[in-house]
């Protein structure tokens, strides 16, 4: 069960420090999302910013199946998140 611990651990640390190192390329819409943004219409975003108030990683890899929900937006409106991690449907805080 140490062993278990430590490689899940290591494998929390790697994908963390990941997203920190590239936190920028997580939190920028991209051109096709801005273009998708700008033809919704009126009334779907407060602010003309490119930065998403909220991002959702997940990666699977032969071992272990790892999710990271970041809310870079400050404060929400809305409370709770609905997040789908494998099999598995929950609420996360925001």
């Amino acid at each position: 069960m140490n062993e278990m611990r430590e490689i899940v651990h290591k494998k929390f640390d790697a994908i963390c420090a990941h997203t920190l190192e590239y936190i920028e390329n997580h939190t920028r819409y991209t051109a096709e999302e801005l273009e998708k943004l700008a033809n919704k219409g009126p009334g779907g975003r407060k602010s003309d910013s490119t930065i998403r108030p909220e991002f959702q990683l997940n990666n699977i890899s032969p071992d272990i199946y790892m999710g990271i929900f970041g809310n870079v937006g400050g404060k929400s409106t809305n409370q709770y998140k609905p997040v789908e991690f494998a099999h598995i449907s929950c609420r996360t805080p925001r």
